[in-house]
């Protein structure tokens, strides 16, 4: 399923790596493969994966299969370039640290549509966090929708 909160964390990343630039070093070009293939899988096209990278949707095709190729080799450089940034991207896109960071910011664009997905992925988390914590997450979203 494509995720709008998703989408706004990588957007972060994507910044804090500087991965829209147009360099073409080793690092840069690792971290847009795996980015590209992440995102693929979490169901975006590939014309918005290339939005996002201001590139347009052959690139990222390329990307992909350069991905692909790196893997099928066991390429040890690239693994060990995308490692780390796959640890901080895992760090970004935990399910709890999306609903922490990003559940005010849903709810003030006044937008229900994301208000129902963030209530998705509580629902969906169930199964990995304890009830409480949902609970009280949930508490929150229903206080500051009411406050609105």
């Amino acid at each position: 399923m494509k995720s709008l909160i998703i989408e706004d964390n990588i957007k972060d990343i994507i910044e804090k790596y500087d991965l829209k630039s147009i360099s073409r070093k080793k690092e840069k070009c690792y971290q847009r493969y795996f980015l590209f293939k992440y995102l693929r899988q979490e169901g975006f096209l590939l014309e918005e994966i290339g939005l996002l990278f201001n590139r347009g949707h052959d690139t990222v095709l390329h990307g992909l299969n350069m991905y692909q190729n790196l893997i099928d080799t066991k390429d040890k450089g690239f693994e060990k370039i995308v490692m780390p940034f796959a640890l901080d991207l895992n760090t970004n896109l935990k399910k709890e640290n999306i609903l922490k960071k990003d559940i005010k910011k849903v709810l003030l664009r006044k937008n229900c549509k994301k208000c129902f997905e963030v209530l998705e992925i509580l629902f969906n988390s169930l199964n990995e966090t304890n009830y409480e914590k949902i609970y009280s997450t949930y508490q929150n979203l229903i206080n500051l929708k009411q406050t609105k």
